[in-house]
């Protein structure tokens, strides 16, 4: 069972599904409360160092960046010519790193706003439901839009492994940084008393400012993203190994 900790924008009744280029996935056949605990009790991030180094954009590119958030707002950030880049945040109801990060994600949210780089919170266990989400938005009084990807295929599309994990993507879609918010947690379950870094923050100035970001890859810590097992999507669609 997923360890919870804090608490997520306003309750709304409609019963709307994220809604990207692929519409909405279904609920993967074979996923237990088991594979949940072992994805989630499982701490470490990305394959890369804790001290990354810069390795150049990672492109994402040929991705409609449309979709509908959990009270049915339509987005279509990069449709404003204003907009510079957008920052995607994947998070879960019940993980206690990326829900001790609300309160740091909303003052950002509100902040780059201004700035012209929105933000977007994005659940993508397939397990989590609309009305779930709606409450966790309300009960962390959440600023950024939040996006329900029950068939993970914006997870997919940007590689995304942990929550939370941060990504910075740009108008052409390509990932400019990706990986923690800070360097709060060393590790799970080893915080320090304040962060030495504010990797996603230095990214986006960086951008913003036009200058090299610092390192465009850090190591987030938090909980696994759910994946269905290979044997779990045999099952939803009916495949045998005969």
């Amino acid at each position: 069972m997923r360890i919870s900790n804090h608490p997520f924008v306003p309750a709304a009744s409609c019963m709307l599904v994220f809604c990207l280029l692929t519409g909405c996935g279904t609920r993967p056949a074979g996923s237990t409360q088991a594979d949940k605990s072992q994805s989630s009790d499982s701490v470490v991030a990305d394959s890369t160092d804790e001290n990354a180094v810069d390795t150049g954009e990672i492109a994402i590119a040929d991705f409609d960046w449309k979709f509908s958030d959990i009270h049915g707002t339509s987005h279509d950030p990069f449709a404003d010519p204003a907009t510079k880049a957008m920052v995607l945040v994947f998070i879960t109801t019940d993980c206690p790193i990326a829900n001790y990060y609300q309160p740091t994600l909303a003052r950002m949210t509100d902040e780059f706003a201004a700035r012209e780089v929105p933000f977007f919170l994005c659940h993508s266990d397939p397990d989590t439901e609309m009305t779930t989400a709606i409450q966790h938005a309300k009960d962390f009084q959440t600023k950024a839009a939040v996006l329900l990807d029950n068939n993970q295929a914006i997870a997919k599309h940007v590689d995304a492994k942990m929550t939370p994990e941060a990504f910075l993507i740009n108008r052409e879609g390509e990932t400019l940084y990706r990986g923690r918010i800070d360097d709060l947690y060393a590790d799970y379950g080893k915080r320090r008393s304040a962060p030495k870094t504010h990797d996603l923050r230095d990214a986006i100035e960086a951008f913003i400012a036009g200058e090299p970001i610092p390192s465009n890859v850090t190591r987030a810590v938090g909980c696994y993203i759910p994946y269905p097992k290979p044997q779990d999507s045999a099952a939803s669609t009916g495949s045998t190994d005969e």
